[in-house]
């Protein structure tokens, strides 16, 4: 008979970190056997910090690149102008604040994070929410809108400009209509500020993304906090 790849699905926490398998039994092309099938994911309850170095890329969906972890880094190492991304999270968060460390790993590209993200989907401008990104070409700290069109809300310069092969942290808090952001080397040193609003509330709630474009890029560390 055929194989009902709906009956009697399993859940399994995985380690402390919010993290849960879900494996189920799935047709194989072209034959009645039954197969199994097994994915992990993150619940999407806060607060959320990235498991890189235990789960590598489960609970991330990627479109575009090529994605790889080693010693608690991802890293997207194709590049070019596709807007590569990678989402976690929960389409139900709403406000809160997103924390990661980015590093730049050519000339050029243009590195950072999106929250609220929804629909996401292969292509430079493909989803809807906020992207928060530093350009090392032209040395701006921004923060754009993103509805399957790009859209800068606020720009500001990074005093000495962005360097290649230099880990950031990048802080994200997203409140209401308000997005305010920070960029400082992770390492310490002057911190850059920019904030914007959006008069159109366009995107209330929403998931986050890690983000290159125009060269490739690396990100570890990333932490999502509620906002009260």
């Amino acid at each position: 008979s055929a194989c009902n790849a709906n009956y009697s699905p399993d859940l399994l926490p995985v380690g402390p970190d919010g993290m849960i398998r879900y494996t189920a039994p799935t047709s194989v092309p072209g034959s009645s056997a039954c197969g199994e099938a097994t994915a992990t994911a993150d619940l999407g309850v806060l607060p959320y910090h990235s498991t890189f170095a235990s789960t590598g890329q489960d609970g991330w969906d990627t479109f575009g690149g090529t994605w790889s972890v080693s010693r608690g880094v991802l890293s997207e190492t194709s590049g070019g102008t596709g807007g590569n991304k990678a989402i976690t999270g929960s389409s139900g968060w709403r406000n809160y604040q997103l924390k990661a460390q980015i590093e730049a790993t050519s000339a050029g590209s243009v590195d950072g994070v999106a929250v609220r993200v929804s629909d996401p989907g292969t292509g430079a401008d493909s989803y809807r929410g906020y992207l928060v990104f530093f350009d090392t070409g032209a040395g701006d700290f921004v923060i754009a809108k993103e509805n399957y069109s790009y859209e800068p809300l606020a720009t500001v310069a990074v005093p000495g400009g962005v360097a290649t092969g230099t880990w950031y942290t990048i802080t994200v808090q997203v409140n209401g209509s308000h997005i305010g952001a920070t960029l400082a080397p992770a390492g310490g040193g002057p911190v850059t500020a920019v904030a914007a609003t959006d008069p159109y509330k366009s995107f209330p709630t929403g998931m986050i993304g890690l983000r290159d474009f125009s060269g490739t890029a690396s990100w570890r560390d990333i932490a999502v906090t509620a906002l009260r």
